[in-house]
This record gives C-alpha cells, sequence and structure tokens, in this order.
C-alpha cells in the first residue's frame, strides 16, 4: 500500500486523498517480482536510467533519475503505460480508495486538532473494509480462509494511527462467522519503498488513480490515454468510479 496526497485539512493541501494497494497470493509472488525487475533492467538499459526506485511523480513530472537519462515525454507515456498493463495483469489484484476533503469539511460542524486524525482514519477504515470483503469472499468461493498481510510505505507521523486502526481487524477472531480465520492478519510491516518493488508499485498506482480523478497536473509532461485509464478503473477494487 501507498498514498497520494496528504492528509491535511488546511488551504494549500491536496484536494483528495488517496490508499492504493496492489495484494499478489504468495504463490505468485517470486514470478510477478521477476516480470517488474525484467522490466526495470528492460528501460534501465534502452534509456541510460540509474535508479532504485520508480516513482509515480517522478514519470509524470520527468525528474530524477528519468531527468537524468536519455527518456522523453512519448517514452515516458510508454513507461507508465507499460507499468500500468502489468499491474493489471492476473493474478494480481489493485484496490484503491478516494477521499474529497471537501466532502469531509461539509460534514463537520467545525474543524479540530482531531479532524485530521478522524479523517484519516475514515478512509484507511473504507480501504481495509474493502480489501477484507475482498479476502471473505474469496474465502468462500474457494472453500478455506484468505488472509492478508499489509506492507505500507514507511511514514513515522502515520505508524501509530495506522497500527491502531489495521489491529482493529487483524486482531478480530469471531467464532460465529462463516470463515473466523479469513481477512487482514498480524501487524502491518512498514517499509522504505526504496527497498520494496510492490510498494513502489503501489505509489504508481496511487499517484495514477489521483491523476485520473483529478485530471493532468501542471506539471505532467503527458495525460494517461483514457484507454490506460479504462483499463485500470476496470481492474480497482474501490471508489474511485465516484470521483471519475
Amino acid at each position: 500500500m501507498d498514498e497520494s496526497g496528504d492528509n491535511g485539512l488546511v488551504e494549500g493541501s491536496t484536494d483528495f486523498y488517496i490508499l492504493a494497494g496492489v495484494s499478489i497470493e504468495t504463490r505468485y509472488s517470486k514470478e510477478f517480482f521477476w516480470k517488474i525487475l525484467d522490466f526495470r533492467k528492460s528501460i534501465t538499459k534502452q534509456y541510460g536510467l540509474k535508479f532504485q526506485e520508480i516513482k509515480g511523480s517522478d514519470i509524470f513530472y520527468h525528474r530524477g533519475a528519468f531527468f537524468n537519462s536519455l527518456v522523453n515525454p512519448p517514452g515516458l507515456e510508454k513507461i507508465h503505460s507499460n507499468l500500468v498493463k502489468i499491474l493489471c495483469q492476473s493474478p494480481v489484484e489493485l484496490f484503491a480508495t478516494v477521499k474529497s476533503k471537501k466532502g469531509f469539511r461539509q460534514q463537520q460542524f467545525q474543524l479540530t486538532k482531531n479532524s485530521v486524525k478522524l479523517f484519516s482514519q475514515e478512509i484507511w477504515r473504507e480501504f481495509l473494509s474493502t480489501y477484507e470483503s475482498y479476502l471473505i469472499n474469496k474465502s468462500r468461493q474457494l472453500k478455506y480462509p484468505q488472509n492478508g498481510l499489509i506492507y505500507f510505505d514507511d511514514n513515522p507521523s502515520q505508524k501509530k494511527y495506522i497500527r491502531e486502526i489495521i489491529r482493529e481487524r487483524s486482531r478480530k477472531y469471531d467464532l460465529e462467522s462463516e470463515f473466523p480465520e479469513a481477512g487482514i492478519v498480524e501487524d502491518v510491516i512498514f517499509r522504505d519503498s526504496q527497498e520494496s518493488y510492490f510498494i513502489q508499485l503501489a505509489d504508481i498506482l496511487a499517484f495514477t488513480v489521483s491523476r485520473i480523478v483529478c485530471g493532468r497536473g501542471e506539471s505532467d509532461v503527458f495525460a494517461i490515454k483514457p484507454e490506460i485509464a479504462d483499463i485500470l478503473i476496470t481492474k480497482l477494487k474501490g471508489n474511485v468510479e465516484l470521483y471519475i
């Protein structure tokens, strides 16, 4: 999982806050990892890239390692389109939740020092509810419990409340339910995105969803083609369609 935008509510903050996640079964994770590694090797060789991390903002803004390379805006658009197509392959599942700050403000009588925490809690609970519903439905289909372990980009300022929200679900065990073992397990694992290809993919997904919702940014060197957006929207589970 990763995020796009910020969870601030003051003037000048982003209009939307977005959580996005890339989910893959353990049995397919090594195969998918090698697909990503091969893709990274191919663009490294083609464009003379030298990078540790692929970030969505760097692709759209033509900055960082992409600026100091042979890649041009059409090449960046191609790299992005190919990443979206990789993300949309089976057996990968994609999730995204969008939250409007304007909508949140309209629900509040007035903003307080706890408003940012409340705003963050709401979007996390919505995202986790969508993801856990997917795990439970898949458990019904396969007739055995499905579990999910959450990895999130390391962000010291958010660790405490993210842990609290995930533990609300991971530490429940309802023996009356159809599959009490199913759902989110353990505790969230925070990792530096530079060390995880999967979190980098979640970053690209989150940034792409932000562009689908908000449109092309002033600093973007290309716009997402409608057919690429359609591929992604069809694959996504969440509430993105409410905002486009």
